[in-house]
């Protein structure tokens, strides 16, 4: 179910970097706390609502639109960060894209064609 999904992930993810935290661990203030608290709301909202998705429709439908996080990141770190993207970030991304692109086209031709019987496939 979602709700298992995304408490592994919580649980995996918790577990796998406390170590890491540890070591640069700096108390936070009240504020950023607040603004912690905010942040994984949201996330586990997304999560779990894209989790609902997953079970609702195939890969091949929801998939593709996970690869658009590409271009609101890099939006998002133009934006509010002022770090432009580089010819690379955007070669890259394109490239991400045209073959997801590719491969979710390349899946739905032969779907299609292993749904129509063959002629003898027919016949008694």
């Amino acid at each position: 179910s979602p709700a298992v999904v995304v408490g592994m992930l919580s649980l995996t993810v918790t577990v796998g970097l406390a170590p890491f935290a540890w070591a640069v661990w700096v108390p936070p203030t009240w504020e950023q706390i607040g603004w912690l608290f905010l942040v994984a709301c949201f996330a586990t909202a997304g999560h779990f609502t894209m989790t609902m998705a997953f079970k609702a429709a195939p890969l091949t439908v929801t998939q593709p639109v996970t690869f658009l996080q590409l271009i609101w990141a890099t939006l998002l770190g133009a934006v509010a960060f002022g770090e432009p993207a580089d010819i690379f970030v955007i070669i890259g991304g394109a490239m991400i894209i045209a073959a997801i692109s590719y491969i979710t086209l390349r899946e739905a031709m032969l779907r299609r064609k292993q749904v129509t019987p063959a002629v003898a496939q027919t016949k008694l």
